[in-house]
């Protein structure tokens, strides 16, 4: 895996997240997986630990890394939108309900 600065990079598609606490609190971690414009695949942590971002030669590779960046803490990981629009919805593809001023994943067919 090599390190890439995402800051520098336009055109990121970020497709699946995870976030592990409260997005609300300094302590709050987030791992994303999606591809940059070139088609090249990215892993990005922000957060306490290993923030940054890392190229990966396929998606099993940033599958793999992702989840090694998403160490046990005292909150569970749990899917969160990846990316978002101009309206502040979810733009990940994904299905998602809020409740209060977080987003849910929601399972096909629930309301």
């Amino acid at each position: 895996m090599d390190w890439v600065d995402l800051l520098g990079e336009l055109g990121k598609d970020r497709r699946r997240a995870w976030g592990c606490g409260n997005p609300a609190d300094w302590r709050y971690r987030r791992v994303c997986i999606g591809t940059l414009a070139d088609g090249r695949i990215f892993v990005e942590c922000v957060g306490q630990v290993g923030s940054g971002g890392w190229l990966a030669d396929d998606e099993q590779q940033a599958e793999a890394y992702a989840r090694t960046l998403m160490t046990p803490g005292d909150e569970p990981w749990e899917r969160v939108p990846a990316s978002f629009d101009r309206l502040g919805q979810p733009a990940d593809g994904g299905n998602w309900k809020r409740t209060g001023g977080r987003w849910f994943a929601v399972a096909d067919g629930e309301p």
